[in-house]
């Protein structure tokens, strides 16, 4: 679920059985700036950790850029200040998560797909205007 206010994009991942192998990519893409990725993981053991970076794959610095990670609820989500994305009339959003199962290799998952996924273009979902 993805919410886009006038002050931030909030994305929503709810897991079947989020664990601390998980991983959380989404693509943002903006009208007039270019494109954005989201990434959020946890190993564990410590806290998750998140990075958001531009079309130049730059870390963005982002002040008020904020994430939680609920296992006991299955769910995480990221809070990213729409200043971070240069202030979007409208953002489109891709996202995918990832599952490291050790010597099993890693699953991905696409949610708006059903079948094999594509790691580096997600289907994107419709424009979510601020407000």
């Amino acid at each position: 679920v993805t919410m886009h206010t006038r002050t931030t994009v909030e994305l929503r991942a709810k897991y079947a059985d989020l664990d601390r192998t998980f991983g959380l990519i989404a693509l943002f893409r903006t009208p007039t700036q270019g494109q954005f990725s989201m990434i959020l993981f946890d190993a564990g053991p410590g806290p998750a950790q998140v990075i958001l970076m531009n079309d130049q794959d730059e870390e963005v610095d982002c002040p008020g850029l904020k994430h939680r990670v609920d296992i006991d609820r299955d769910l995480a989500v990221v809070q990213i200040p729409r200043g971070c994305l240069r202030d979007p009339a409208w953002v489109r959003i891709g996202a995918g998560s990832s599952l490291d199962a050790g010597s099993d290799g890693t699953y991905v998952d696409d949610p708006r797909l059903d079948g094999r996924v594509n790691t580096k273009s997600p289907v994107f979902g419709p424009r979510l205007a601020a407000g």
